[in-house]
């Protein structure tokens, strides 16, 4: 589930970054149902979680379809509820296993660590704790688990309509001659709707679409939700769980690869080897014995743009790297994929600003979560034994001070 909530892949700039967000959705008055309405909406809600509760066990898959940009996405989430209390969902980016008094969980793009925990009575009071938000264990263990509707709505609707209010109720009637009610809701990024079968008293489908954006008028994003459940008396073969060879820790911070190698004054820097603008490799190994002064950047970044012409001046006060000084900018966190594209955006932007200090550019994220970064620009200073001997995080005016009084350090440390 997770992974699914990545799908709104809506890219606004953040405010430490370079100002306030722009992108704002456009919102139209929302007129909320009649009482009755509203309360038959929320009656079939309760219905809803009861079946799914109530069952002694149950699978579900669900199947997402997103309409964004050219090519639309599907996503399908595989989930089973044992009788034995044991639950696991699986989406494209995680796994959740909740068995034998712990709840288990792993993010794919983590190798070599997951997360493990004794489970809460509800499991979702873990995720809670972990991730200080309840939703991101999905509807389905939600609604499992007994929690109200006002709970597991945002999640069944992907997060797409923001804290959704019925705005009315309709009779349908599917082309299999299946008569559903459908609920609409609203919410302030978009709106959608939800089919109830009263007969089975489940939920069938949800859609929605998000409102467009100030600053994005060719902006748009639909989904559609289907969920195919079984209800049963038993599973018919017993939840496991696997992590291969990732080995297990209590906490968010210690999956998140950048949290975990964050650095301190005296770490060992780490592996560092990127092409130049020019195509030469640069490996900071190969620099053991001077020191050596490392700016991450990148071309959308505000403060950058502020601190890069004093860099740029250290560069030469310092001989231009012909000296004991070696000073280079690393542009990472570019928002184009390909390295292809990278190269030319910092070339263009190098070239425009008529930067002398040679700047390498990182082709992914491999570097931001070796180093520990999460926010630029990001400042350090390695010492000729390739320890660090000093981190700047973000733009001040006396970071320039900072560098170079830690470039008077003797090999020993002092002044």
């Amino acid at each position: 589930m997770f992974g699914m909530l990545l799908l709104l892949g809506i890219a606004i700039p953040s405010s430490a970054q370079d100002g306030p967000a722009q992108l704002q959705p456009i919102r139209p008055d929302i007129v909320e149902a009649e009482p009755a309405v509203q309360a038959a909406a929320e009656a079939m809600f309760r219905q809803a979680g009861e079946t799914m509760k109530s069952a002694p066990a149950m699978t579900c898959r669900s199947t997402v379809k997103v309409m964004a940009g050219p090519e639309p996405r599907t996503v399908v989430v595989e989930s089973k509820f044992g009788e034995d209390g044991s639950m696991q969902v699986e989406g494209l980016e995680s796994l959740i296993v909740v068995k034998d008094g712990y709840i288990n969980i792993v993010l794919f793009s983590v190798h070599d660590r997951f997360i493990r925990v004794p489970r809460s009575m509800q499991p979702s009071d873990n995720i809670l704790t972990l991730f200080n938000e309840r939703s991101l264990a999905g509807y389905e263990m939600l609604m499992r688990e007994g929690q109200p509707p006002e709970v597991w709505l945002e999640p069944l609707m992907m997060r797409s309509v923001g804290k959704p209010k019925v705005t009315g109720l309709e009779s349908v009637t599917t082309e299999d001659g299946t008569q559903l009610q459908r609920i609409l809701v609203a919410g302030h990024l978009g709106s959608g709707s939800i089919d109830f079968d009263p007969e089975k008293k489940i939920i069938v489908a949800a859609r929605s679409k998000m409102y467009p954006l100030t600053g994005a008028e060719d902006f748009s994003w639909e989904m559609t939700l289907e969920p195919k459940m079984a209800f049963l008396e038993k599973l018919p073969e017993p939840i496991t769980f696997d992590p291969g060879r990732r080995i297990p820790v209590t906490t968010r911070s210690a999956l998140d690869p950048v949290a975990r190698n964050r650095l301190a004054v005296g770490d060992p820097a780490p592996v560092l080897r990127l092409p130049l603008l020019d195509g030469t490799i640069l490996d900071l190994a190969e620099m053991r014995g001077k020191m050596v002064v490392l700016d991450f950047w990148a071309t959308w970044c505000g403060p950058c743009k502020r601190s890069l012409p004093e860099f740029n001046q250290l560069y030469i006060e310092q001989g231009r790297n012909e000296k004991n000084v070696l000073v280079y900018a690393v542009d990472v966190m570019e928002r184009a994929s390909k390295m292809e594209e990278r190269l030319e955006i910092v070339s263009t932007f190098w070239r425009e600003q008529k930067y002398e200090v040679p700047t390498m550019v990182a082709p992914n994220d491999a570097v931001t979560k070796a180093w520990g970064i999460s926010s630029i620009p990001y400042t350090v200073v390695i010492g000729p034994d390739g320890r660090i001997m000093e981190i700047l995080v973000g733009y001040s005016p006396n970071s320039k001070a900072r560098i170079d009084s830690a470039l008077k350090k003797d090999k020993k440390g002092r002044s």
